[in-house]
């Protein structure tokens, strides 16, 4: 089997740059196509998410806005395979995007924007689940038998 210089196993090593070769015919012109045109399948949506958070640190409020509008239909389905409750679902969308928006900075654009937002959804889902089972481990629920009054 023929190794691959450009692929390495077991490193997070990146491909080297294609370059033209001397005497080699120049590829034919492209139109310049603007980034947000193109979106093809999840991972189209993906680079368009890298897009508009690499804008959003460079302080486009639009950019922003767009951003967590498109995210949150994809954080919400997420958070819905977690939790039964259309409340506590809710609630986790919410810390998502607050989380999102307190920890926008870390972002590295050269980086895919997919892997880093589901890796703070599962954790914000997470905690919340912990802190729902806590709590209901330390409740009762009250019954007729709790009742005080005649």
């Amino acid at each position: 089997m023929a190794h691959n210089s450009a692929v390495s196993s077991g490193g997070n090593h990146r491909a080297r740059p294609f370059a033209l070769v001397a005497g080699s015919t120049p590829p034919p012109e492209t139109p310049e196509i603007e980034p947000e045109s193109v979106t093809i399948g999840a991972r189209g949506r993906a680079l368009d998410w890298s897009i508009l958070m690499a804008r959003a640190q460079a302080g486009e409020p639009d950019a922003y806005r767009r951003l967590l509008e498109e995210i949150t239909p994809y954080v919400r389905s997420l958070a819905a395979k977690c939790h039964r409750d259309s409340s506590d679902l809710e609630d986790s969308v919410q810390d998502v995007l607050l989380t999102v928006h307190a920890i926008r900075h870390t972002y590295d654009p050269t980086r895919p924007f997919g892997p880093w937002l589901v890796a703070i959804t599962h954790r914000r889902i997470t905690d919340r689940l912990r802190r729902h089972g806590r709590s209901t481990a330390r409740e009762t629920p009250l019954t007729d038998a709790h009742e005080t009054f005649a």
